[in-house]
């Protein structure tokens, strides 16, 4: 327990030692004298007093006048006071002193017993205050420390929800809460540019979406360097971003959008190039909504990205004929022969120059599938185990998802994916049959298959053609379309 200071205002020698000897009997007890009220006055000044003895007659001021002193004052207004006197009291002169603010009196003479009662009755007071203090503080930090996590909790959540979760930048819902509450005629002239990114889809069916994630997070970040001053970048959508360009004229916007739309962003195994398509408005008076200015820079973006998109399309597929040939350069000359062999076949079934240039393509294009696959797997020299074989047959899939994004090859989509089926049902990926195996896959299972028994592989020597003939007869029915064979083997004879 903390001292427990007492004062006893008193100028009658013989009552102060008296006093003096009951308090020193008591625990944890301190007391303080003074014979005077000005120095009664000092000692609560300099000293944290717990308890008041305040004898009213005093030589320089008297006792009740001294009482009213002591409540006025902030720092010993709780102070209880309880007054000695050994006039007669009556109960209206009690009534005063109570409104006064004494806490109790005691009548001259008094006994040790009845001041030492009084001591403890108060000195119990002040340690269950004490203890109510303790808890109360100890309450205040523990809800200080609730608040600061809380506080924490609201910022993170705030954050969150005005953030994009995979690039850290503002999100669309910080747009539409925000900034599109500002007065936009106090930051005029004002620009907004939306960017989206070209071809990420084919990323994303080729690579899966966590190296299309890898291409956001990169031109999210080169396109931080325009943030200065004011400005703000926000992920729109998934591939799309929009700049935000208050107190920017439209010299300095079209400067952005050219910068931005020149610079490329690559994987470090996918070496074709994405780039952005940008549109841009300006407002240089305060006539359009942010909505408004916003789908006049969107519009102006999907022009721009239909004007580049077949130029920048064929450069893809180029691209990606080059990356297919650099990871295996024996499938460049793979992909010659079977194009080559099933324009024979085009030929001897008098396909039209239509059917013919689409044939031919997807010969050409077939194993696009395969840039997905590690060179370690492609190149290896023994049998595939289970696990390779499993990611080997993935590759017309993968094609397929290619193939699906680029608009010049749609139409291979399908018989990409069905290279690999066979006409009993057996092949993959989905297991299909007999003519509901596109004739254009029949006729490319035939040519390549073809082609790899001829020219052999790591994990197989070449045979002859004619031993590659009789083989293709012998799977006729089985793997390959029988009607289908007879034709080869005519044609190519």
């Amino acid at each position: 327990m903390n001292k427990f200071n007492i004062l006893v205002v008193e100028d009658n020698l013989n009552n102060v030692e008296i006093l003096r000897e009951i308090t020193n009997n008591v625990k944890n007890c301190v007391s303080f004298f003074a014979s005077r009220g000005d120095k009664a006055l000092k000692f609560l000044m300099e000293e944290d007093i717990n308890l008041i003895f305040l004898d009213l007659g005093l030589p320089d001021i008297e006792g009740y006048e001294l009482l009213k002193i002591i409540k006025d004052r902030k720092k010993t207004s709780v102070i209880p006071v309880i007054v000695i006197t050994g006039l007669y009291m009556t109960d209206e002169d009690k009534r005063k002193g109570f409104e006064m603010g004494a806490s109790d009196y005691i009548l001259k003479p008094y006994s040790q017993q009845e001041i030492t009662n009084k001591i403890y009755q108060y000195m119990s007071t002040f340690v269950k205050i004490q203890d109510l203090i303790k808890e109360i503080v100890d309450k205040n930090k523990k809800l200080q420390t609730q608040n600061q996590s809380l506080k924490k909790a609201f910022n993170k959540i705030e954050h969150l929800i005005i953030h994009d979760g995979l690039t850290n930048l503002y999100n669309r819902y910080y747009l539409d809460k925000y900034i599109a509450e500002k007065t936009i005629s106090l930051e005029l002239p004002f620009s907004v540019i939306m960017m989206d990114m070209n071809n990420m889809k084919m990323v994303n069916d080729t690579y899966g979406h966590s190296r299309g994630d890898e291409i956001i997070i990169k031109a999210a970040n080169y396109l931080t360097k325009f943030t200065k001053d004011d400005n703000t970048l926000i992920r729109w959508s998934g591939d799309e971003f929009v700049l935000i360009l208050p107190k920017t004229d439209s010299n300095k916007s079209q400067e952005y959008v050219s910068e931005i739309m020149q610079r490329n962003f690559e994987l470090s195994d996918f070496s074709v190039s994405l780039n952005l398509s940008a549109g841009t408005c300006t407002v240089e008076k305060d006539e359009l909504s942010m909505a408004e200015i916003i789908k006049i820079a969107e519009d102006r973006m999907y022009r721009n990205k239909f004007v580049n998109a077949k130029s920048y399309r064929s450069s893809v597929i180029e691209s990606l004929k080059k990356i297919l040939f650099e990871k295996d350069f024996e499938t460049e000359k793979h992909t010659k022969r079977v194009a080559e062999i099933t324009m024979e076949m085009a030929k001897g079934m008098n396909m039209s120059i239509a059917e013919k240039d689409e044939i031919y393509l997807l010969a050409t294009l077939h194993d696009i599938g395969k840039i997905a696959i590690p060179e370690s797997i492609l190149m290896k020299p023994g049998k595939l185990n289970k696990e390779e074989w499993e990611l080997i047959k993935k590759h017309p899939e993968v094609g397929n998802n290619i193939c699906k994004t680029i608009p010049e090859l749609i139409s291979i989509a399908d018989n990409i994916l069905c290279h690999h089926e066979w006409w009993n049902g057996e092949g993959y990926p989905r297991n299909l049959k007999e003519n509901e195996i596109p004739i254009l896959s029949r006729i490319l299972t035939i040519a390549d298959a073809y082609d790899v028994m001829t020219t052999g592989r790591p994990y197989k020597k070449a045979i002859s053609r004619e031993e590659a003939k009789k083989e293709l007869s012998l799977w006729a029915g089985i793997q390959f379309d029988p009607k289908l064979v007879e034709i080869f083997i005519k044609c190519c004879s």
